[in-house]
């Protein structure tokens, strides 16, 4: 298996274009008990801004979030009147590439079984005291981070029961529970946007959580690919295969530092 210097050495320093694409919640940004307290820290924000910069360079955050949620949280990273960013929403479901085009890998869900799982979702967190639900276009999550541990056991199996009687897939997060109308999921997202970049194009991917797999598989079976897996105690290893392991998202944020400096040092020599 390739380490992350081998790569580093045989992609990056090889001169072809770069996907650097990541996770948000629990990779760029710390997980939080509250959701809506997300952020980025200005070290993660900088290392965003150059990299989107960089020529050869191409940068894409994939996340659970809805769109409106995840831009407004990527403020600030563009140096100039152009959204440098790839971006993608809803597990893969929307894809906003850096013009400003929408692109939606899923139909829109059954209106009636969407509702009904909305409903139980919020009859479920009023009988669980610290549970919050998140309706979405084409999903609902139930987070339970402030509920108390003993209950999440009973929590998670009563919105599993709701879930297939509306016939929506579950998606296990870190303390959080979802049911997804449609297929979508990062993986086909990553494709997505791999298939309109340059074909010589590498693509290192970081994730934290379940629904980072099919990224990192994607990114495993791409000829130039990197997947990187950021540890937690909620999920030590992920169930399908890495190249690599980051102790924390503040490991990802040196790492992003690192190839923003080696974009400086390519674009030197290409100028000289």
């Amino acid at each position: 298996m390739e380490s992350l210097d081998g790569w580093i050495d045989r992609v990056v320093l090889g001169e072809r274009p770069i996907l650097v694409a990541s996770d948000f919640d629990g990779t760029l940004a710390e997980i939080v008990e509250d959701r809506d307290r997300a952020c980025l820290d200005d070290r993660a924000r900088a290392s965003l801004r150059a990299l989107s910069a960089a020529p050869g360079f191409h940068v894409a955050v994939l996340s659970g979030r809805s769109l409106i949620d995840l831009r407004s949280r990527l403020s600030g990273i563009a140096t100039g009147a152009r959204d440098p960013l790839w971006v993608s929403s809803d597990h893969g479901a929307i894809v906003r590439d850096p013009s400003g085009e929408l692109e939606t890998l899923v139909s829109d869900p059954p209106r009636t079984q969407h509702a009904a799982l909305v409903e139980r979702a919020r009859e479920l967190a009023a009988l669980f005291g610290g549970a919050r639900v998140e309706a979405k276009a084409r999903s609902v999550a139930l987070h339970y981070r402030a509920v108390p541990a003993p209950k999440h056991a009973a929590l998670t199996k009563a919105f599993r029961i709701a879930c297939a009687a509306q016939r929506a897939t579950v998606l296990d997060g870190r303390r959080v529970v979802e049911g997804c109308f449609g297929r979508a999921d990062k993986g086909r997202a990553l494709s997505h946007i791999l298939a309109r970049l340059p074909a010589n194009v590498g693509v290192l991917y970081c994730g934290d959580d379940a629904t980072d797999e099919p990224a990192f598989a994607v990114a495993r079976q791409h000829p130039f690919g990197h997947a990187l897996h950021v540890v937690s105690d909620e999920r030590l290893t992920p169930s399908v295969d890495v190249n690599g392991w980051l102790a924390r998202p503040a490991a990802w944020i040196d790492l992003l530092e690192t190839l923003a400096s080696l974009a400086t040092a390519r674009r030197s020599r290409d100028a000289g």
